[in-house]
């Protein structure tokens, strides 16, 4: 063989050293770059999936805390409602009374002259004061409704004449229901008025019952008539 063969086929061979190196070199370096950022990744999504984690218990811990709060409001919410109405029942009838009284006239009740409540029929009581015009015009209803409340009714008739309103021609008509809470709340802001209708009320039809429109009587009777004029309450009358 040849001087200048050999010389071709060495820097062949070195040639293809060279070039398996560099191959085996890439290889090596691409596979640890896929190594190391698969690391990367894994490391990123246990940190995502701790950070995620740790957002679940904050998100739980607000939601029970949230609900505690919840729950606290509405223990506290219940205590003061009942409270109301203990200090409402605590008032002195006549206070209690003056209220309902005070809130039927839109906090501007009639002073100074006499109430008389009548309480002879369970859970009513129909509250009359001194005035013109026939009984039924100077009255209202109060039904207790047992659940802190008060439902108030106004006479309504077919007859206009206000001395001719009768049982036969005249209903209770509910007009509003009233909480004990909201008694209260104007009791405060007009204590002076209330005590005084308070000390206005005579109760000395109290155990009577209110016979001249049964307190039952919610509809107008299908008898509606004025021919019996003995059965009419003028102011006279009363």
């Amino acid at each position: 063989m040849g001087k200048k063969k050999i010389i071709g086929l060495v820097s062949l061979i070195i040639v293809v050293l060279v070039v398996s190196v560099g191959v085996g070199a890439a290889i090596g370096y691409n596979h640890r770059s896929n190594v190391i950022e698969r690391a990367e990744k894994d490391e990123s999504s246990a940190k995502n999936n701790k950070s995620h984690e740790s957002s679940d218990k904050t998100n739980v811990n607000k939601k029970q805390s949230s609900s505690a709060v919840t729950s606290i409001q509405s223990v506290a919410n219940v205590a003061t409602e009942s409270s109301n109405l203990n200090d409402f029942d605590s008032l002195p009838q006549k206070a209690q009374l003056a209220l309902l009284i005070n809130h039927e006239f839109k906090n501007s009740p009639y002073m100074n002259i006499p109430y008389w409540p009548y309480m002879g029929t369970a859970n009513k009581i129909v509250m009359t004061w001194d005035g013109n015009g026939g009984i039924l015009n100077i009255s209202f209803l109060i039904t207790d409704n047992h659940d802190g409340t008060f439902t108030l009714s106004q006479v309504e008739s077919s007859e206009e004449t206000l001395a001719l309103k009768s049982s036969k021609n005249s209903y209770w008509k509910a007009t509003e229901t009233v909480s004990k809470t909201t008694l209260l709340s104007e009791y405060e802001l007009n204590k002076t008025t209330v005590d005084s209708v308070a000390s206005s009320i005579d109760m000395s039809k109290s155990a009577e019952a209110f016979t001249y429109l049964p307190v039952d009587q919610d509809t107008m009777p299908a008898n509606d008539t004025d021919d019996d004029d003995a059965d009419d309450i003028s102011d006279d009358e009363y």
